[in-house]
C-alpha cells in the first residue's frame, strides 16, 4: 500500500464524455481506501463542469480562485477558504468566470469515481 502519493503520479479525471482538463483523479479502490475519492483541479478562465450528480455526498474546497457553484437551487460565488457541500443525488456545477484560474479539492465519498450528467 502507497502511503504517500505525488500528485503527478495521478491520471487525468475522465468522465462518460472523456478526459476533464485540469483535473486529476485519487480514487480511493487504487490505494486502498473504499470510501474516499479526491480529484486535484484547476480550472482555467471561462471554463467549469456541465450540470451533473453523484450516488454520493461530495465537499469541495476551494484553495484560490473564485468560482460560480451551484448545488441544487443555490448559486453562489465562492472563493479561497471555503467549503461547497453537496449532498447526495442532488445536481450541480461549477464556472470560472474570473480572470486568474480556480483551484479546488473535490471530496468524494466513495473509493470509486462516478457521475452522472443532468444535460
Amino acid at each position: 500500500m502507497r502511503v504517500v502519493v505525488p500528485t503527478s503520479d495521478l491520471p487525468p479525471l475522465t468522465g462518460p464524455r472523456g478526459i476533464i482538463p485540469g483535473r486529476q483523479l485519487l480514487e480511493g479502490t487504487r490505494f486502498g481506501l473504499q470510501h474516499l475519492t479526491l480529484i486535484f483541479g484547476e480550472t482555467a478562465p471561462g471554463q467549469g463542469i456541465a450540470l451533473h450528480s453523484h450516488d454520493y455526498e461530495e465537499a469541495i474546497i476551494v484553495h484560490s480562485g473564485i468560482g460560480t457553484y451551484t448545488v441544487g437551487e443555490d448559486t453562489l460565488d465562492v472563493g479561497p477558504g471555503s467549503v461547497v457541500v453537496i449532498p447526495s443525488r442532488v445536481p450541480h456545477r461549477f464556472v470560472n468566470n474570473t480572470t486568474e484560474p480556480l483551484r479546488h479539492t473535490a471530496v468524494h465519498s466513495s473509493g470509486t469515481f462516478e457521475l452522472d450528467y443532468q444535460d
